[in-house]
């Protein structure tokens, strides 16, 4: 679904239009397809906004990529979550959490066809992983690296997409050249949100990394610490499983020679 956010005399809501592009329509299958995969208890719903848009609580207007949208999560935007609900009548019906995610029309301006669809299943793991990340409670970390909280809540995220990837990858939906594609993504992403939350929102990434020496081959380690055959376990009790993953790729991210060692066997 496409369309814009507009301002009624009873608060902004959604309404439907505009043209869905060949990328942006296989970015919704793909998006659609892992999202109803990795499942987590979670329904999610993407739609894609075009023009100039803004939420509370959001970045500066125009300049958000992605934002989620829950019923009575804090937000303010209850109003334009059931503005969307009501093209998904069925939705209602779900025992799933549901969750809407609005996604910048610009996000497929240099994707190409023949990547969309794994460019939206990919987006599909930040987003849930993401919303379940939220919930976690982060405190500072110490060891190789002096972390904060929201600097362990940034490498939290990165190892809970990695594992829905690395999951969807087993189960043959990923291939495996893919996956290491994703894993240095997901390794930038996280080392972009770790050089703003220490520099700001102009951070220089370059800078960072060479302030950090180390950092970057040590998040693409974290990366391969999960194993594969935990993974079969994922459908069974998924969060529980991720939870456990995430400690133990911590404790690897921050601790020493000896000890980083034991604790990848």
């Amino acid at each position: 679904m496409i369309g814009i956010i507009v301002a009624t005399a009873d608060g902004a809501v959604f309404q439907q239009q505009g043209y869905m592009s060949d990328e942006a329509a296989r970015f919704l299958v793909g998006y659609r397809e892992a999202a109803a995969l990795v499942g987590f208890g979670v329904r999610m719903l993407p739609v894609i906004l075009t023009g100039v848009w803004s939420f509370p609580g959001t970045e500066q207007l125009g300049e958000e990529k992605r934002c989620l949208v829950g019923l009575h999560d804090g937000s303010g935007n209850d109003d334009i979550y059931r503005s969307v609900l009501q093209y998904y009548p069925m939705a209602l019906d779900s025992d799933d959490e549901v969750v809407v995610s609005f996604i910048a029309v610009d996000n497929f301006q240099h994707c190409p066809v023949e990547e969309a669809f794994d460019t939206g299943r990919l987006a599909a793991c930040f987003d849930i992983a993401a919303w379940a990340v939220d919930s976690l409670p982060y405190r500072p970390s110490t060891g190789i690296y002096d972390l904060t909280k929201h600097d362990v809540k940034a490498l939290s995220l990165g190892v809970w997409v990695n594992i829905l990837a690395t999951w969807l990858s087993r189960i043959g939906i990923f291939s495996n050249e893919f996956l290491e594609k994703i894993r240095l993504v997901i390794c930038r992403f996280v080392i972009e949100k770790l050089a703003c939350i220490k520099k700001g929102a102009t951070a220089n990434v370059e800078a960072y990394i060479k302030e950090q020496p180390g950092i970057m081959a040590r998040l693409v380690d974290m990366m391969r610490h999960c194993s594969d055959e935990r993974l079969s376990y994922l459908p069974m009790d998924p969060e529980a499983l991720c939870r456990a993953i995430l400690v133990r790729s911590l404790r690897f991210f921050q601790a020493e020679g000896e000890e980083n060692g034991k604790e990848g066997q």
